[in-house]
């Protein structure tokens, strides 16, 4: 599925992520694509719930977290956002999405220009890595 340009056309990619789902109803990768594919083409319902499907699915696997932190974090929902990055990188410690969007939640929650509480913050989260 990676091949096809998922910006460039959507409906094509979505159509596809819906034949490989067909093909493979409990492949948790094929459902990944499809949930991609149902947010860009504006089912965002559908692709929360996919994600949330795979979440409860998948216990070991961060990205269906990081997904819906991301979600939260563009509907506003920045403490709910946060809950998410931070249950994200506690299944997977070494997810660097997972601590890309843990990073990015707790800088914008501090709110500050303050450069040395950004570098520890960020010193903090690499340090878990």
């Amino acid at each position: 599925l990676g091949y096809l340009s998922k910006e460039a056309n959507p409906q094509k990619f979505m159509e596809a992520c819906e034949a490989a789902a067909q093909l493979a109803p409990s492949d948790p990768l094929v459902a990944a694509e499809l949930a991609r594919a149902q947010a860009l083409s504006g089912d965002h319902e559908a692709a929360q719930l996919a994600w949330q499907r795979l979440a409860q699915t998948n216990p070991g696997w961060a990205q269906p977290l990081v997904e819906l932190g991301r979600s939260a974090l563009g509907s506003g929902q920045a403490g709910d956002a946060k809950f998410l990055a931070d249950l994200a990188v506690k299944r997977s410690p070494h997810d660097q999405d997972a601590r890309t969007l843990q990073l990015t939640i707790s800088t914008l929650l501090l709110k500050t220009t303050d450069k040395a509480a950004v570098k520890a913050l960020q010193s903090q989260i690499a340090e878990g890595e």
